[in-house]
């Protein structure tokens, strides 16, 4: 493991027989116990930005195939640290490395054993005084919508409360996750009772969409609100 670090930065590199090498190296390593505990030490908060970011990419790419074969133990510690991390990146590229992430593990843990920590985390970044978390909190919302579907219907009520929440948000980008999480939501709610639970969602976002429409801030806003 000793190369490990100067491994995930030779990912990054624009030669190619680099990179190819160095995902070949990982990729031989990633059968050992201790790949999983040693990334996850490079997801911690006092690790710099584009070591944390890479792993989390690496570590996306490789969890659905290990998934089965790590400890509990480390798949707990997977989970803790992957949301751990979420809530303490702060720039925008290093959190959507977080949200992917997050996402391949609720995708492999919420339709068999769930993960009760899951929602608290969400709820917590829509209430965070960082943009890039509330921002985050609400594109991850959209990308569980889009993994989980119906599965999210329990928890259908919360997610209607940080949607309006984020609708409302002082930054555009965090209203206009928002709007495409509403978007993927609606998609999802293929039963009246999961419909009437978005009808009060619907105001803030259609002035929202119409805000961004008249400026002509992003194209998808005539896709949503035909949604």
């Amino acid at each position: 493991m000793e190369r490990l670090d100067a491994a995930l930065h030779e990912i990054l590199v624009a030669d190619n027989a680099v990179r190819d090498a160095a995902e070949a190296w990982i990729d031989s390593i990633s059968g050992d116990m201790s790949f999983v505990p040693e990334l996850l030490k490079r997801l911690q908060p006092t690790v710099d930005d584009v070591t944390r970011q890479i792993t989390a990419v690496v570590l996306s790419g490789k969890i659905g195939r290990l998934w089965s074969v790590i400890p509990e133990e480390q798949r707990v510690l997977l989970k803790s640290c992957s949301l751990e991390a979420l809530a303490t990146a702060t720039t925008p590229s290093v959190q959507k490395a977080f949200a992917d992430l997050v996402n391949v593990i609720a995708q492999i843990t919420v339709p068999s054993t769930g993960w009760s920590e899951l929602l608290p985390a969400l709820e917590a970044g829509s209430q965070s005084v960082q943009p890039v978390h509330r921002e985050t909190s609400a594109i991850l919302l959209a990308q569980l919508a889009d993994s989980l579907r119906e599965r999210l219907a329990p928890v259908l009520s919360a997610l209607r409360k940080m949607i309006i929440l984020g609708a409302r948000d002082s930054v555009l980008s965090v209203r206009l996750a928002s709007l495409k999480g509403l978007c993927t939501l609606a998609e999802c709610a293929d039963s009246d009772s999961a419909r009437a639970e978005l009808v009060d969602v619907i105001p803030p976002l259609l002035q929202l969409a119409s805000e961004l429409i008249t400026s002509g801030a992003t194209p998808t806003c005539p896709e949503t609100l035909e949604q």
